[in-house]
């Protein structure tokens, strides 16, 4: 019963990490999305772009995503992202 508990501990603490190591990834992403996007919005919008599933980042991110996403699609003149993705 012991090592079933460990184990299933340790499965959650695997999880957990990795899909914090996804989370840093998108912030990266972003990150170089906001930097790039005045000057070069072409490329600020590849980068957002490649994030695949923005509605199942943390809520902090998912805004920062969503507001930016926005800015560069209005620099742009491009179409809004989907909404459920906001």
């Amino acid at each position: 019963m012991r090592q079933l508990i460990v184990c299933i501990g340790c499965c959650c603490l695997a999880l957990c990490s990795w899909s914090c190591q996804d989370e840093v990834q998108e912030q990266h992403l972003i990150r170089q999305a906001a930097s790039v996007w005045h000057t070069s919005p072409d490329s600020a919008f590849m980068l957002l772009d490649s994030i695949q599933f923005p509605e199942e980042m943390s809520p902090s991110l998912a805004t920062e995503w969503a507001m930016l996403a926005a800015q560069v699609a209005d620099s742009l003149g491009k179409p809004l992202p989907y909404p459920e993705q906001m």
